[in-house]
């Protein structure tokens, strides 16, 4: 988890009740605590910007209409007739 979300400690190889206290006070109060706060509000800023896009209206949400439009168009048939011919066999 360390590596990928860049929080957390890595423990391999730690041992001693000192260097896990000086750790955890590490993560909970100093550096490691900051480093915490701001990848959290990273994480929410990108989540609301993927919220804003997929909704309808967003810059996802209108290229995937664009996309489903265009493989449409491509059809030698409209889809409906498609989709009626699907279910048949």
């Amino acid at each position: 988890m360390s590596e990928v979300w860049k929080i957390g400690v890595n423990m391999k190889d730690m041992r001693g009740r000192s260097v896990i206290e000086r750790m955890a006070r590490n993560v909970m109060d100093g550096e490691g605590a900051q480093k915490f706060q701001r990848t959290v509000s990273e994480v929410v800023e990108v989540a609301e910007m993927v919220k804003l896009s997929t909704e309808k209206g967003g810059t996802s949400y209108v290229n995937f209409q664009k996309l489903t439009q265009h493989i449409k168009s491509l059809s030698p048939r409209p889809a409906n007739e498609t989709l009626k011919t699907l279910q048949k066999d």
